[in-house]
């Protein structure tokens, strides 16, 4: 009996060794996760029934709320098994998991917490298994996953672990240094934008000889999209897109539709802005042509010494209080009052409307704009880079190849 136990014993740990997800160096060994490691479902806690306190409480994601008792007494790490499944995150104090998440119990004394907290934030996508078409967490099938763990005299070694660590701090810490720096760089180049805007205005103020100002509803009229009676996913011949907020934010094309007289159509550089819903006073310039949305108007100039990107660049300033001046109990509103009485700088030259003055402000501004959008996409792409450096270091670690 004991020879057939011994004989099953050396059989699983060959076969181990052949599915071992990829070779380690001498030093390091593959174990099964749940042998160090327990993972206890987290205990609903409705945001009606959470008490006053300084209790961080835990979701799938990151703190969600505060209570004033713990459900765990110990530094934890917390992984999402509803939502955002597989996310890990670090609980060092008191806290409580509430039931869209695990909460991590160490089972042994030879695995570091923020070891084991990398390297479940690395393998998070190959540790979960699929729940019919969704994504999940299956506690067993997580806890029997094989991780490297570095080894010293028969035993896993704490102190490399420690060392791992600290390397992936030291050189995470430098990445996360170029990214504020970058995004330093970004935020002040917004701020040129809005100071450039904000000396119009004062200059506006301040020389009465040169500009004057105008209510917005003399040189500007609005009229509102309408939905099409019949929409299509598909672009068929003759159709035209249906320009909702979701497209001139996002520039996401969803549906379709044939023009006819009752819709309100808008063309190459018109200018319209989002009348209903939390984002309304939001203007932008059209960059196709299309069917207008319900939820959007076209703002019609009434005069021809007003130039439509000038105008478009003052009315970003006023997005705010259109914004938190909005009408309606149910779906917001823009306040039509509020959009006519919104007083407007206009340069003049010889006591008339300057447009040529108005397009060489919108020139230097699409060139801010334009400088801004590239820094902004310059930042998503280092961004995006220094997530795989991250990846790249994290797995050099976990590979064995950190000294």
């Amino acid at each position: 009996m004991k020879a057939t136990t011994t004989e099953n014993k050396n059989k699983e740990e060959v076969e181990e060794i052949k599915n071992v997800p990829y070779p380690l160096p001498e030093g390091w060994k593959w174990v099964r996760l749940g042998d160090f490691i327990d993972l206890k479902y987290g205990k609903s806690l409705k945001k009606e029934e959470r008490k006053d306190g300084e209790i961080p409480v835990y979701g799938s994601n990151g703190i969600i709320g505060y209570h004033n008792v713990p459900l765990v007494n110990f530094p934890t790490l917390i992984i999402g098994r509803k939502g955002s499944v597989g996310e890990v995150n670090f609980a060092l104090e008191n806290s409580w998991v509430i039931d869209t998440a695990f909460y991590v119990v160490l089972k042994s004394e030879h695995i570091y917490l923020y070891y084991l907290f990398y390297l479940l934030s690395y393998f998070k996508n190959k540790l979960i298994s699929s729940i019919g078409v969704k994504p999940g967490i299956n506690r067993n099938v997580y806890l029997s996953n094989l991780i490297p763990l570095p080894f010293k005299n028969g035993k896993p070694d704490l102190e490399k672990q420690k060392q791992i660590v600290e390397r992936i701090e030291t050189i995470f810490k430098e990445v996360d240094k170029a990214i504020t720096l970058r995004q330093k760089a970004l935020e002040d180049t917004k701020k040129l934008f809005k100071s450039v805007l904000n000396k119009i205005f004062k200059e506006a103020e301040e020389d009465k000889e040169n500009w004057k100002w105008v209510r917005l509803g003399e040189v500007v009229s609005t009229i509102k999209g309408k939905k099409p009676k019949k929409l299509m996913k598909e672009n068929l011949d003759n159709y035209l897109p249906y320009l909702t907020a979701d497209y001139f934010r996002e520039k996401t094309l969803k549906q379709f539709s044939l023009p006819d007289k009752n819709l309100k159509l808008i063309e190459r550089n018109d200018l319209v802005m989002i009348w209903d819903g939390s984002k309304s006073g939001d203007v932008f310039i059209s960059d196709i042509k299309g069917i207008l949305a319900s939820t959007m108007v076209k703002l019609i100039l009434k005069q021809e010494t007003l130039f439509y990107r000038y105008l478009f660049y003052i009315l970003k300033i006023y997005f705010e209080e259109l914004n938190n001046n909005t009408t309606g109990s149910g779906i917001p509103h823009v306040s039509k009052d509020v959009f006519n009485n919104l007083m407007i700088p206009l340069p003049l030259k010889n006591n008339q409307p300057d447009l040529e003055k108005q397009k060489e402000i919108a020139e230097y501004l699409d060139n801010l704009h334009n400088k801004i959008k590239q820094l902004e996409e310059l930042q998503q792409i280092q961004v995006e880079k220094f997530k795989q450096l991250k990846e790249s270091i994290l797995n050099k670690a976990f590979r064995g190849e950190m000294v």
